[in-house]
């Protein structure tokens, strides 16, 4: 479950809390392994955790965290038609999950890292492009931008141009990372490949291009240089 906000302002005595419950992908219409990779998956995850935060909700559940596997005799004395999780969960499974069963993570799980990784306090971000969403965030001085190029929507290619505002002057390491086909993370660290990592001398503003794919998403920091 995801908070995305703390309650700041009161509703009479209490302000209610807004929740979504079990929200992820659509049915697949077939069901094989690579389709659980594709990094669509991540761009409209990303995607709707932006609209989510637009929109003020406070909690969501993504459904779900982990794939299982449905043990067809513990269903068998509880579900009138136990052949149905059967099939659901072991010949047609539909991969959810962030994680497959045997533990290996998928696209959408770095999508919720990299919002992770905004930190705890929201900036100001607009994007130009109807076709690209921006969240923006700082951690302590570390400013970091999330870029999702797709969504529902088809997407194409694209060179964006990430500005920052504001910043304190002096030595950062710009840091791009990019969850797209190349799937280039490690499974044992789980942390994507930099596809970009250099110092950068910075003034209260800096400008920089960055590639972004059709159904991609990227995390843009300007990190310290200690």
């Amino acid at each position: 479950m995801t908070k995305f906000r703390k309650l700041l302002e009161p509703f009479g005595d209490k302000r209610p809390e807004m929740l979504v419950t079990e929200w992820s992908k659509n049915f697949d219409r077939v069901a094989v392994e690579d389709m659980a990779f594709d990094p669509r998956r991540a761009a409209v995850v990303a995607a709707c955790l932006i609209a989510y935060v637009d929109s003020g909700v406070d909690w969501t559940f993504y459904y779900h965290a982990w794939d299982q596997v449905a043990y067809f005799k513990d269903f068998r004395p509880i579900f009138r038609r136990p052949e149905i999780m059967y099939h659901h969960w072991n010949e047609a499974p539909h991969r959810f999950g962030l994680f497959g069963v045997e533990g290996r993570v998928r696209p959408q799980y770095f999508a919720y890292q990299f919002l992770g990784r905004l930190g705890d306090r929201r900036v100001e971000a607009t994007s130009s492009e109807k076709g690209v969403r921006v969240l923006a965030g700082i951690r302590g001085d570390v400013p970091a931008v999330m870029v999702v190029n797709g969504g529902p929507e088809a997407s194409v290619d694209r060179i964006v141009k990430v500005t920052f505002a504001g910043l304190t002057p002096g030595r950062r390491r710009l840091v791009v990372r990019r969850v797209d086909r190349e799937l280039a993370w490690s499974e044992r660290e789980l942390e994507v490949v930099p596809v970009e990592r250099r110092e950068v001398d910075v003034g209260e503003g800096f400008a920089c291009g960055v590639y972004a794919p059709a159904d991609s998403v990227s995390l843009v920091t300007l990190e310290d240089m200690k």
